[in-house]
C-alpha cells in the first residue's frame, strides 16, 4: 500500500508542471535559512521553486544562499543591494514574471527567512484546488515563540468559496499574509507589488488583491509559521507620527488605486480609508505618549488636509472618532492623559521583558509544543 501511494505521488509530480513559486526574502537570517528553505523543499509535493531573494545581506546569509542553490536544482538565488523587504518581494515577483513558464494554475508564495511551512501542507488536495485556477488560496497561520518549540492556537476560518471584491478584503484577517497562494496571471495583469514601507506593506498587498479576485478559496487548515522574533522590524520602530504616517498615507492610496478597477461584483473599495481613520488616532495617541507637543501635531496634520477630510467623513468610513473629538475638545488635557498613559505603558513593557515574566507569557501564549 505504501509503495502504490510512492508510486502515485511521484506519477503526479511527473504530470504536473511546476506551478508554485515561493519567494523568500533573505536580509541578514543566516541562522534560520536553511529551516525556511528546507520546510518547502521537504513537503509531499516536491515541484516548488523556491526564489531567495538576498537583499544585501551582510552576515554570511549571501553565501549560505548560493550554497542551497547549488545544492538544489529548485532553488534560484537572486543577489541584489538592501532596499528592504517590499523591494525583496518584488525582485522575486519581477524574477517570476520574467524567467517562469506559468499559466493561470501557476501561483506565487512568500515565506519569510525566519519563518516555516507546515509539514505537510503542500499535497495532493492543495494541487487540487490550484488546478481549478482560483486567484487566492487562503490558510491559517500559527504563531510561534522565537526558538519556535512552541505555538499559538490560530484564528478560526471558514473553508469554503468565496467571491472576491470589497466584501472579501476581511475574509483572511487574523492570518499571516504569507498563509496564502497568490495567482500569477492576477499579480501580472493587474501590476500589483509591495509598497515601500517597513509597516503594513504586507497587508495592503493581500487587500488590494483580495478586492481583485473573482474566485477565493480558504482552507482551515495550518500552513504557515510565524516566528515572533523580538528582533524584527515590528517590534523594532519608530514611534508617533514618523512610524504611522507612511503606511496612513499607502492605505489612503490604495483606495484611490482600486476606483479603478471598481465594477459591479467588486463594489467600492473604501477599507483603505477605514483603518487610515483608525491609525491617524493612534498616531495621535502615541505622538502623546512619547513625549510630543501639541504644536508638532498641528503643524503636520495642517500639512495633511485628507486626514482632516477622513475623519470629517468618518460616518461614511466607518469609523469612530471619540478620541479625535476629545482631542479637539480639549488638546491640553488630551495630551495630559496620554503622556500619563505613555508612562504607564514604560513601565509595563519593563516589567514585560523581565526573564520570569517572559517565561510566564511565552507558555501562556504558545501552549501547543511544535516537537
Amino acid at each position: 500500500m505504501v509503495k502504490e501511494m510512492d508510486d502515485s505521488l511521484e506519477k503526479i509530480q511527473k504530470d504536473i508542471r511546476t506551478e508554485l513559486y515561493v519567494i523568500i526574502p533573505v536580509y541578514n537570517c543566516i541562522a534560520y535559512l536553511e529551516t525556511a528553505v528546507d520546510s518547502v523543499l521537504s513537503q509531499p509535493i516536491k515541484t516548488a521553486k523556491v526564489i531567495l531573494v538576498d537583499d544585501g545581506s551582510n552576515d554570511g546569509s549571501s553565501d549560505l544562499c548560493n550554497k542551497v542553490a547549488s545544492e538544489n536544482e529548485n532553488v534560484t538565488t537572486i543577489h541584489k543591494e538592501n532596499g528592504g523587504v517590499s523591494s525583496a518581494r518584488n525582485c522575486g515577483i519581477e524574477y517570476v514574471l520574467s524567467k517562469a513558464d506559468f499559466t493561470e494554475k501557476s501561483y506565487i508564495a512568500f515565506l519569510d527567512a525566519d519563518d516555516a511551512w507546515i509539514p505537510g501542507f503542500y499535497d495532493e488536495n492543495v494541487k487540487k484546488r490550484m488546478s481549478e485556477g482560483l486567484s487566492f488560496i487562503g490558510f491559517r497561520t500559527c504563531i510561534c515563540d522565537a526558538q519556535m518549540k512552541y505555538r499559538s492556537t490560530p484564528n478560526e476560518i471558514e473553508s469554503g468559496m468565496y467571491v472576491g471584491g470589497s466584501e472579501a478584503i476581511w475574509v483572511h484577517s487574523g492570518q499571516h499574509f504569507g498563509g496564502a497562494l497568490y495567482n500569477i496571471i492576477l499579480l501580472r495583469d493587474f501590476g500589483l507589488r509591495f509598497p515601500p514601507i517597513k509597516h503594513s506593506e504586507d497587508k495592503i498587498f493581500a487587500m488590494k488583491f483580495l478586492f481583485l479576485s473573482e474566485k477565493i478559496y480558504l482552507d482551515e487548515r495550518i500552513m504557515y509559521f510565524y516566528r515572533q522574533n523580538a528582533s524584527s522590524a515590528v517590534h523594532t520602530r519608530k514611534t508617533g507620527i514618523e512610524h504611522f504616517s507612511p503606511f496612513i498615507d499607502k492605505y489612503i492610496e490604495m483606495d484611490e488605486e482600486m476606483a479603478v478597477w471598481q465594477n459591479e461584483q467588486r463594489g467600492t473599495l473604501n477599507s483603505g480609508k477605514t483603518l487610515a481613520g483608525i491609525y491617524i488616532q493612534d498616531m495621535l495617541d502615541e505622538h502623546f505618549e512619547v513625549g510630543g507637543t501639541i504644536s508638532k501635531l498641528e503643524d503636520f496634520l495642517s500639512e495633511k488636509k485628507e486626514y482632516n477630510e477622513i475623519l470629517n467623513q468618518s460616518q461614511e468610513y466607518g469609523v469612530n472618532i471619540d478620541r479625535w473629538n476629545a482631542y479637539r475638545n480639549n488638546p491640553k488635557a488630551y495630551r495630559r492623559k496620554k503622556r500619563a498613559s505613555g508612562r504607564i505603558k514604560a513601565i509595563l513593557r519593563y516589567v514585560y521583558h523581565l526573564k520570569i515574566i517572559q517565561k510566564i507569557l511565552i507558555k501562556t501564549r504558545f501552549p501547543i509544543r511544535i516537537y
